[in-house]
């Protein structure tokens, strides 16, 4: 909807005389305050992912303030009219850039990489290799020994105890010892996307220090200081409502939070004029 609109409406509620500039600021002023009241009660009541946007931070550089952090930019400042942990409605980090590429590759042994969302260690070195296919889940693991007259059922993956390497199956077969299987190289040990833990700074840097709840961030404006783990995080986020004046401009408010807002800033407006009492404070 057009903030003009609610400005409208804010109006016609007032019932004014006279040249309407005079009172055009003082409309918009109210209706900004009215619209950051109202949004941090829906964000309060969990109501926030009306609100909220979604980034990516792929990289993370050094900060010299804070040597033991790394820093990040997001798009827009998270609001400050809740705390942190409210104004970020979730983060998740990958914390590893290694990636299992369609290429030629080198990994040691141990080693952490991710493909396709998940994270997999390598089980042994991997020289000038092409192992983008050679990943496996060992929940699938079976012995094998060729020609133990068993049977491997196509999506099996088998340790031979011969060579102590890793293999997948790809057709059922009876082992007579003539089959021929891909050796893999990559187990899978679970999901790439970690969550991550908010906290507001002073608390963030105290865990960095003492190395404590090492993946975690917080968020200062439009700075993301993460520990030295978080390689690629993606956060979702409400950014803090920067103040209207134009009043042809697009803004994105519930349709069932139009009355609180109109309501507000016209009894704010009606007290300032002197024609509403200001509610009793104590």
């Amino acid at each position: 909807m057009r903030f003009d609109e609610l400005y409208r409406d804010v109006y016609s509620q007032l019932n004014l005389t006279g040249n309407e500039d005079i009172f055009s600021l003082d409309i918009i002023n109210a209706l900004n305050q009215a619209i950051r009241s109202v949004r941090a009660e829906y964000i309060q009541n969990g109501l926030g992912d009306y609100f909220s946007m979604t980034e990516v931070i792929y990289a993370f550089i050094e900060d010299f303030q804070y040597p033991f952090l790394r820093i990040g930019d997001l798009e827009k400042s998270v609001t400050n009219d809740v705390p942190i942990n409210i104004g970020v409605i979730a983060a998740s980090a990958l914390l590893t850039k290694n990636k299992i590429k369609n290429e030629t590759q080198t990994f040691n042994e141990g080693d952490i990489a991710e493909k396709d969302g998940f994270l997999y260690e390598a089980i042994r070195d991997v020289i000038n290799e092409n192992t983008f296919t050679k990943v496996f889940d060992s929940d699938n693991l079976r012995m094998y020994s060729p020609g133990n007259n068993l049977k491997y059922r196509k999506g099996d993956v088998v340790l031979n105890i011969n060579d102590n390497k890793y293999y997948f199956v790809d057709t059922t077969f009876i082992s007579d010892g003539s089959e021929t299987l891909q050796e893999v190289v990559w187990r899978k040990i679970g999901r790439a996307n970690t969550p991550v833990s908010v906290y507001p700074l002073h608390l963030l840097t105290n865990l960095s220090i003492h190395n404590f709840e090492r993946q975690a961030i917080s968020v200062v404006d439009n700075k993301v200081y993460a520990n030295p783990e978080v390689e690629q995080l993606t956060i979702t986020y409400i950014p803090k409502w920067d103040d209207v004046t134009d009043r042809n401009q697009e803004i994105n408010l519930p349709d069932n939070a139009v009355p609180a807002v109109v309501n507000r800033a016209t009894q704010k407006l009606l007290i300032k004029l002197g024609k509403l009492a200001a509610p009793d404070e104590n």
